[in-house]
C-alpha cells in the first residue's frame, strides 16, 4: 500500500484516515442541510458531541480511549450539524507568540472565512496504577483556559471540553482543593477562577503552570472569566463538562 510521504508517522496518517471516514459518513446529511439552509451553532452541537462520546465509551474499554477521540467525536458532531468539513480546522497553530509551536485544538469558520468558536479540550481518567497526578491535571486545565484566553485575535466564543471519569470530578469536587466552583456555580453563570485559588504554597501546582505559561505574560494571580454551559453524566461516572471562556 503506497503512503502519503507527508506523512511523518503511522499516528499522522491514522488520524487523516479517520478525518477522512468521519466526512465521508455525514457528507450526505450535510448535503440534505445545506439545501435547507440549516447549520446549527457549535453549542447546539453539543448534546451531539456527549452522545457520541458516551457511545464510543459503551463500545471500548476506557484504556483504549484517547484524547484524540474526543476530537473526532466534536468533528463529527459538527458534521451532524450542518458544518462543513472545510469550515472545521483541528490543530490550528497559536496565534499569540508566547505559545509558539502550540496548538489549538480545533477551530470552526463561519461562511465568510472568520472564527465561530475556538475549543481546546482535555480528557482525565484513571491510568492502571491508580497514581494518576491530578493536581498536575488541574494544572493542565488552567493552562488550557489560559490558551483560550490569549487567543483573542482569532475572535470567536471560546470553550473548553473536559471528559473525566470519578478522577478530576472527585478532585475538582474536594474544596479542599480550591476549584470547586467549576461544579458549584450553577450552569450559564459567570465566573473567575484564578490560579491563585491554589495555595501559593503548592509549588507542583506552579511548576506546572509555568512549564507551559509565561508567567509574565499571565501572572498567577490573573483571573478568568468562565462559564459553565453544558454538563451531562454518562456511563460508569464518566461525565462531559463544557466551559466558555469570556475575554
Amino acid at each position: 500500500m503506497a503512503y502519503n510521504k507527508a506523512f511523518k508517522s503511522d499516528s499522522q496518517r491514522l488520524a487523516f484516515s479517520l478525518r477522512s471516514s468521519i466526512a465521508k459518513r455525514y457528507s450526505h446529511l450535510n448535503a440534505a442541510l445545506a439545501i435547507f439552509g440549516v447549520k446549527m451553532s457549535i453549542a447546539d452541537s453539543f448534546q451531539i458531541f456527549s452522545d457520541n462520546f458516551s457511545k464510543r465509551l459503551q463500545r471500548y474499554s476506557a484504556k483504549d480511549i484517547t484524547e484524540d477521540c474526543l476530537r473526532y467525536d466534536l468533528f463529527a458532531a459538527l458534521l451532524e450539524s450542518g458544518y462543513s468539513a472545510d469550515s472545521c480546522v483541528l490543530e490550528l497553530s497559536h496565534p499569540h507568540p508566547s505559545f509558539k509551536g502550540r496548538e489549538i485544538d480545533l477551530v470552526t469558520y463561519s461562511n465568510d472565512s472568520r472564527p465561530e468558536s475556538v475549543v481546546e479540550m482535555k480528557y482525565f481518567k484513571e491510568i492502571p496504577s491508580k497514581k494518576q497526578d491530578t493536581t498536575q491535571y488541574m494544572a493542565k486545565l488552567v493552562v488550557d483556559l489560559i490558551k483560550l484566553k490569549f487567543t483573542s485575535e482569532l475572535g470567536g466564543n471560546l470553550y473548553f471540553v473536559m471528559a473525566t471519569d470519578y478522577v478530576m470530578k472527585r478532585y475538582i469536587s474536594n474544596k479542599s482543593n480550591s476549584f470547586s466552583k467549576l461544579f458549584d456555580e450553577p450552569l450559564n453563570t459567570v465566573f473567575s477562577i484564578s490560579p491563585s485559588d491554589k495555595s501559593s504554597k503548592n509549588s507542583h501546582f506552579n511548576k506546572n503552570i509555568a512549564k507551559d505559561i509565561n508567567l509574565e505574560l499571565f501572572p498567577l494571580s490573573s483571573a478568568i472569566k468562565i462559564e459553565r454551559i453544558f454538563e451531562d453524566q454518562l456511563v460508569n461516572g464518566n461525565a462531559i463538562y463544557i466551559f466558555q471562556v469570556h475575554g
